[in-house]
Order: structure tokens, then sequence, then C-alpha cells
């Protein structure tokens, strides 16, 4: 099984990713969400009840809901942590169409506040302890969203094929996606690529399949 490769990535993106799968600090093991941010409690308490009104309610009221949470991730002093602890929350209810919610609130936040929180909370591993193997869907959500602005942003497109290469299989999964969404040349060769090279049977199961129905 071949390894990921990581020749070419910029220096400071192998740094955090080093940093994010080899620190096995016990104090940050421990840390809670509103110490790995530092929230206050009470605005912790807040953004929880506020993120469960969301989950539970339905049709405008959700709508409603939701701009709240986006107000209040934009107006925050640290819009990243609240979208990492957000997206946390949101993950954490177990609720049925969970992560696309995740890529909703992302794609309604614009690329630039996506990618800067995808990038400050890349350093963390995962971006909260307690979070254990929901880690891939928070990559997968932040991957497809990101993704949604390749057509149109060189450095969202980058960051699609940075993805294709990080350690996280759930980012290389979502990354093969879009990369089959793109369709273009580049994409589609990339995508062989990841089919045969992916240290992952999976995603390399699901870039033959995605290459299938491009063909079709």
């Amino acid at each position: 099984m071949s390894a990921v490769r990581t020749d070419n990535l910029p220096v400071s993106v192998l740094s955090s990713a080093g940093s994010w799968l080899e620190n096995d600090d016990d104090e940050q093991r421990e840390a809670t969400p509103e110490q790995s941010n530092g929230t206050s409690t009470a605005d912790a308490s807040a953004l929880e009840n506020l993120v469960s009104d969301f989950m539970n309610a339905g049709g405008a009221k959700r709508d409603r809901i939701c701009d709240r949470l986006i107000d209040r991730i934009t107006t925050a002093e640290n819009p990243a942590a609240q979208i990492c602890w957000t997206l946390y929350l949101i993950l954490d209810s177990a609720k049925p169409g969970r992560v696309d919610d995740c890529i909703g609130i992302l794609q309604r936040l614009g690329f630039d506040r996506t990618a800067d929180a995808a990038l400050e909370t890349f350093t963390l591993r995962p971006p909260f302890p307690e979070m254990g193997s929901l880690h891939q869907d928070y990559w997968y959500a932040f991957v497809r969203a990101l993704g949604r602005y390749a057509g149109e942003f060189s450095r969202a497109r980058e960051t699609i094929r940075l993805a294709s290469r990080f350690p996280v299989s759930a980012m290389r999964e979502a990354a093969a996606e879009v990369l089959a969404e793109l369709g273009d040349k580049k994409s589609i060769t990339q995508l062989r690529e990841m089919a045969t090279d992916d240290p992952s049977p999976l995603v390399q199961r699901i870039c033959n399949e995605l290459l299938a129905e491009l063909i079709e």
C-alpha cells in the first residue's frame, strides 16, 4: 500500500499537518471546546442551545435560526473558533443530514471565512479531542464546501489539490468528489492518479466509481 504523497506541499501546510498528526500532548487531549478556543462557559452554553434549536427546527423557523448562527459567527471576535465549534456541535447531534448542514453553513459563510477557519483549526488534532472519529466528517464538510468555489477561485482549486494528498481519508474522498464535479482534463488526470495510488482501498474504489460515471 502506497503512502500519501507529501512532496511539493508548502512547508507551512506540512508543518500544520505534522503537528496535527504527531502531537500526543496529554494537556491538548484533555482540553474542552471552550478551553481549546478561548470561549467562556456562558458563551459555550449559548452556542450549544442555538445549534440545538437549529438541528431540531424545520422550514422557515430553521432558516431564521440559521441566520442567527451565521450572524453570531461573523460578528464573533474569533470567527474560526465559532465555526469549528458550531460544526462540532452539529456533527455531535447525530441527526440525519448533519454533514450537509455543516456544508451549507460553510457555504453561507463564504470562501474566505471557510478557508481561514480550515487553516486555523488544522493545527488541532482533531479540532476537539472529544470529537473522536467525527473529525473525518468535519474535514469532509470543509473540503466539500471549499470545493464549491473551485471553479471560481484558484485558491480553492489549490486547496482541493492539497486535500487529495493529505493523510485524512475523508479529505481525500471529498477531494475526489470535487474533482469529478469539476470534470476538466487536469481534474480527471488527478482523479485517475488517486484511483491507483491512494493508500486507502475505499478512496480508490470511490475514485474508480466516479471515473466510471464520467465515462457514461
